[in-house]
């Protein structure tokens, strides 16, 4: 099933190639919900201990404000999931391609 997408005519081609793209954004879109969620409750956390004054937990406020920490580990979360599955698929193409010209 991988190789038919490139086995086919343009259409196939162009559909399999944006079926792909589809997955690949899914997974930048995934990680990208998930450090809006950290940091959006970091926030949150912050807020609360600034309303409340909680001076105890100063420490707890500085990091909470520190959203550049998230993205930047979110980020390369997201590169490498994306390089695996890509990776992958590469993959699976090379195993189905070797598998039906040796059998042949």
């Amino acid at each position: 099933m991988s190789s038919d997408g490139l086995s086919g005519d343009v259409r196939q081609r162009l559909g399999w190639a944006i079926r792909e793209a589809v997955v690949i954004t899914g997974i930048f879109v995934f990680w990208l919900a998930i450090a809006l969620i950290i940091v959006t409750g970091l926030s949150l956390i912050a807020f609360l201990i600034q309303t409340l004054r909680l001076d105890p937990l100063r420490f707890v406020y500085e990091f909470a404000q520190r959203g550049d920490v998230v993205w930047g580990a979110v980020l390369p979360f997201a590169g490498a999931t994306a390089g695996i599955y890509a990776l992958a698929r590469v993959g699976t193409i090379l195993i189905s391609r070797y598998q039906s010209d040796s059998g042949e």
